[in-house]
């Protein structure tokens, strides 16, 4: 067992996430003459939270709805979350294999319930996903990973799976990204309380771009987070059955 996994062994399920019908003003109206053209499933970033749980452990909770704005009744399977880029600077030990680590986990309502999620054309689901990110320090060759509080940066995306039916009667698999992605951040060396998740929106993108970081890697990572976006928007895999 290496890299993080021995450490990720021990942790404890996290809960909290639900799945609730969209307000009906979210909703297309019954019976519209529209019919949408939509490729996708719409997904709106509606809420981000951040819950420090100690000075290296974060609770994130993010509610999205997704609106079935396509014409076929669709059938959710999955989300996950997508970790694009991370920095974790860590002391310049001798130790063979030190470094810095996030094990992120997520409490995924739709996979591990035994329960049917899908959506006629129009309907809209608002999700709270929550999530838990962790900073760990250590060796994974002497199994020494353990919590430490100190500097961290991260970008992550959410990714939701669906499938709906062809007029022949097959299953057609598709992914839906987010709308934007989520920025963590935390400059203390000592405290996990100075920290946030935010949506990356224009505001944070002239920000970010705006040269404040010091090391080369957090430079690099702020100026890459355009860039992406626009990668993650265009993610369009077909997920496994």
């Amino acid at each position: 067992m290496g890299g993080t996994a021995r450490y990720e062994a021990h942790l404890k399920p996290i809960s909290g996430s639900t799945v609730q019908a969209a307000d009906k003003n979210r909703r297309r109206p019954e019976g519209s003459a529209h019919e949408s053209s939509a490729d996708k499933p719409l997904f709106e970033t509606l809420r981000v939270k951040t819950t420090c749980l100690s000075d290296a452990h974060w609770r994130f909770s993010i509610r999205f709805l997704l609106l079935n704005d396509t014409s076929p009744e669709i059938h959710l399977e999955d989300i996950h979350a997508k970790v694009y880029r991370k920095y974790i600077p860590s002391p310049p030990l001798l130790t063979i294999g030190y470094r810095g680590e996030v094990v992120l986990q997520e409490d995924n309502t739709i996979a591990k319930e035994e329960k049917s999620y899908s959506l006629a054309p129009g309907d809209g689901y608002e999700i709270d996903l929550i999530l838990e990110l962790t900073r760990i320090e250590g060796s994974p060759v002497y199994g020494t990973d353990r919590e430490r509080p100190g500097p961290i940066l991260a970008v992550l995306g959410l990714l939701v799976d669906y499938y709906y039916l062809l007029p022949d009667g097959s299953v057609k698999r598709r992914t839906v990204p987010s709308d934007s992605l989520y920025f963590f951040e935390c400059l203390d060396r000592k405290s996990g309380q100075r920290s946030t998740l935010r949506f990356v929106d224009n505001d944070l993108l002239k920000e970010l771009e705006a040269d404040r970081y010091t090391t080369d890697t957090a430079k690099a990572i702020a100026s890459s987070i355009r860039h992406l976006v626009e990668e993650h928007r265009a993610y369009d895999p077909t997920p496994k059955a």
